[in-house]
């Protein structure tokens, strides 16, 4: 992330419990007298302990510059207990997402069959588009279970040509190309 454009910072590294990165200079700019230098945002989901302060240690150094010292300083942070609202609980199950490979590929025939596999219970859209990114057709549209699942659909009504096969639901998203040849 740049700072006011003048500085970068690279080569982050997390190195047990330790995060360690360096701070460039773009250009020749200087360190600015005061003020703030950059900023440490996270976030943390499901702590494992109830103990919500913490000790941060700020040890900083100037490499290849004997005339720039810097005063490293201890602070502390706290993790501030998050709210939540409109939750839903979900079900876990030993099915993972997947969207089958399309085969035969190109499609010689009228009919084909999409398999895909949902792994929690959420929205699904399943959708054909055409090389112009135009819907064609969306045979699933709807909450789905966990499991496997087949759609069937009918091509004598599609021209020749590349379709892409799209699915969403839940954090998953995959697209694959349908190329038909009658």
């Amino acid at each position: 992330a740049a700072i006011s454009g003048k500085f970068i910072i690279k080569d982050i590294v997390d190195n047990n419990s330790k995060l360690v990165f360096y701070l460039n200079s773009i250009a020749g700019d200087v360190l600015p007298e005061k003020g703030e230098l950059f900023k440490l945002n996270w976030d943390v989901y499901l702590p494992t302990s109830e103990e919500n302060e913490y000790k941060i240690d700020i040890k900083l150094k100037s490499i290849d510059s004997k005339c720039v010292s810097f005063d490293s300083t201890s602070a502390k942070f706290s993790i501030v207990p998050t709210c939540a609202y409109n939750l839903r609980k979900i079900k876990i199950s030993n099915v993972n997402y997947g969207f089958e490979r399309i085969a035969p590929n190109p499609i010689t025939t009228n009919n084909i069959d999409l398999n895909f596999s949902i792994g929690l219970n959420t929205f699904t859209e399943l959708s054909i588009i055409n090389s112009n990114g135009e819907l064609i057709l969306k045979p699933v549209n709807q909450l789905l279970e966990p499991g496997e699942y087949s759609v069937g659909l009918d091509l004598k009504d599609f021209a020749s040509g590349v379709y892409f096969a799209r699915i969403k639901s839940g954090p998953y998203f995959d697209t694959q190309k349908i190329i038909i040849n009658k």
